[in-house]
């Protein structure tokens, strides 16, 4: 009896995912954001070191060392890349409920937990739920403060409204039901895309189940982009074609994981669209090789339909040219 009661009290409630590299000047302010939690559910941190070249691993040490009771860190020998990191943690998670917490952000609100486990426990229909959060430079320094509208707070947010909307709350402000412990294979999450794993989860729980956007302001986003960052956002600065392409194809590898097959065909469409017109205009890094990969994915109906926008944009440029050259003509 006393050894299964010792095994309820060591029950994990959330396990909170934390992806590390090269953090060594932010990540002291991510883990006290999550040590100043006030909240009567028991929770676990699972941090990927992914073999920084920094000294992350030195500070994660630290807090491992001080709280072995809350931190289990997994120091890669070699670097696994944003998405298998990530993947592994998952697979290792414990707890009814993900949170995730990248390396270089952080919490704002020390009741976030609570707040958030406390309505998933409430509301068994829905599958996760998020807040609002406020975007940050490399600093410190705010960039924009409460980046939601307040007219799609304290609202449904469901599948449907994610193909109109996209991304309208931000991954540090997420919690959901720990999907990944039902025995599935999840390995789509690295294979989709080596770098970007936020449209991959949403597309698996989404279709799933809705989200509920809390009022609250939870946490903060860190928007960094540098021409020598290692950040997904800076990489994909550097080459706009590589990261569009590898866009393209995430759509594709998730296709099976819709309840609709086809409710990403008109984004894979305008993504091919938009990469073969930047390759007519022979815009740096849309090459030969690429367009070729891109013109492969997808099917018929998403080859059609990129036909159907480029021709659209076509006519739109055509009818601009031909304004213009009338004007000139009658001098107006």
């Amino acid at each position: 009896m006393a050894e299964k009661e010792a095994g309820k009290q060591l029950k994990i409630d959330i396990s909170i995912i934390m992806p590390v590299y090269n953090h060594e000047k932010y990540i002291r302010k991510a883990l006290d954001s999550i040590l100043a939690q006030k909240t009567s559910y028991r929770y676990e941190v699972l941090a990927g070191e992914d073999a920084s070249k920094d000294h992350s691993a030195d500070i994660l040490k630290e807090y491992e060392t001080a709280y072995p009771d809350i931190f289990r860190v997994f120091y890669r020998k070699r670097n696994l890349g944003a998405t298998k990191n990530v993947y592994e943690l998952l697979m290792s998670a414990k707890g009814r409920y993900i949170a995730n917490l990248e390396g270089d952000d952080y919490w704002t609100d020390a009741w976030k937990l609570q707040k958030q486990a406390d309505f998933l426990e409430t509301n068994r229909n829905y599958i996760g739920t998020a807040g609002n959060f406020s975007k940050i430079d490399g600093e410190g320094n705010l960039l924009e403060k409460s980046c939601i509208p307040k007219d799609q707070l304290d609202r449904v947010f469901t599948w449907d409204d994610f193909l109109k909307k996209g991304f309208v709350f931000q991954t540090a402000s997420v919690m959901y039901r720990n999907i990944y412990q039902d025995g599935g294979d999840y390995s789509v999450f690295y294979k989709a895309h080596d770098l970007v794993g936020d449209l991959t989860v949403l597309t698996l729980l989404l279709n799933r189940g809705d989200f509920f956007i809390l009022p609250d302001e939870l946490s903060a986003w860190r928007y960094v982009v540098r021409s020598d960052g290692d950040n997904a956002a800076s990489i994909a600065s550097r080459d706009r074609a590589l990261s569009m392409m590898k866009t393209i194809l995430q759509y594709a590898r998730l296709v099976p994981y819709l309840k609709n097959e086809r409710d990403y065909e008109e984004k894979i469409a305008a993504c091919k669209a938009d990469f073969f017109v930047k390759w007519l205009k022979r815009q740096k890094g849309y090459t030969n090789r690429r367009l070729q990969i891109v013109l492969k994915t997808g099917n018929k109906r998403t080859n059609i339909k990129a036909a159907v926008y480029m021709a659209e944009a076509f006519a739109k440029k055509l009818d601009r040219l031909s304004a213009a050259f009338a004007s000139k003509l009658t001098g107006r």
